[in-house]
């Protein structure tokens, strides 16, 4: 929700609530049933900047179906991005638009778990991380990604086909 203009751009406010509640005819609980969440946060955005911050809690997960499921403790996930947007001289690159940033996750390294996962007690989700990231069209209008794949979790770098890329030429 934009709420006015602030230094040149707008700031606002983001937000989220979320509940499932589901129980079969007998009353019993479903299982498996994610967790009642709230959150909120700020942005500020201009032509070509973006900066936000988003704080979402997740309140403990007791109702749960009577055989085979344990209850999931509550959690709180902070999360920060800034990012850039640039329009590109597409005779220099074929890009017409570029997207770079800066995205942390899980910034309080809160040990969180899925309440849906059938492994929720021997897994965590990741813990605090800070992944930087490009985005924009190829000449073909292709939208390609690109990130450091050395920092992902259980990524054989072996097994990724590495494009090339004349850097040079530029």
């Amino acid at each position: 929700l934009d709420i006015g203009p602030l230094s040149g751009g707008i700031w606002g406010v983001e937000s989220q609530f979320d509940v499932v509640r589901a129980t079969f005819s007998d009353g019993t609980n479903v299982p498996r049933i994610p967790p009642v969440r709230a959150g909120g946060g700020l942005f500020w955005r201009d032509a070509n900047w973006l900066t936000r911050i988003n704080l979402l809690h997740a309140f403990a997960q007791n109702d749960i179906a009577p055989i085979g499921e344990t209850s999931t403790a509550g959690y709180n996930l902070l999360k920060a991005e800034v990012s850039y947007k640039t329009k590109l001289d597409s005779s220099w690159f074929g890009a017409r638009e570029m997207l770079v940033g800066v995205v942390g996750n899980n910034l309080l390294n809160e040990n969180i778990r899925n309440s849906a996962s059938f492994n929720k007690n021997e897994v965590l989700l990741p813990g605090i991380g800070v992944r930087a990231f490009a985005k924009g069209p190829s000449p073909d209008g292709v939208t390609v990604i690109a990130g450091n794949g050395r920092c992902l979790d259980d990524v054989d770098l072996s097994t990724l086909k590495p494009a090339p890329f004349d850097g040079k030429s530029l």
